[in-house]
């Protein structure tokens, strides 16, 4: 499912849609940032988040991308 929400309705909205439905997701955001910005509130929120950009070391990238796929991680921002 795809919304596009916009500024500070961002983390918001995800938490809501967390709340229907079960499993994991993928939330893409603009700038690495927001990336930090949203996954450090998702993780204040109780959620198991994972921030995954650029700014990355390739070792850290590779550990979120394992994390998610063994579903240690429930969003990957």
């Amino acid at each position: 499912r795809m919304i596009e929400v916009s500024g500070k309705l961002k983390t918001n909205a995800v938490l809501d849609l967390l709340k229907e439905s079960p499993g994991t997701a993928l939330l893409f955001v603009r700038t690495q940032m927001s990336t930090e910005r949203i996954s450090d509130a998702l993780i204040e929120y109780g959620v198991e988040a994972t921030p995954i950009h650029g700014g990355l070391s390739q070792g850290q990238r590779k550990r979120a991308l394992q994390s998610f796929r063994e579903q240690r991680t429930r969003v990957l921002v």
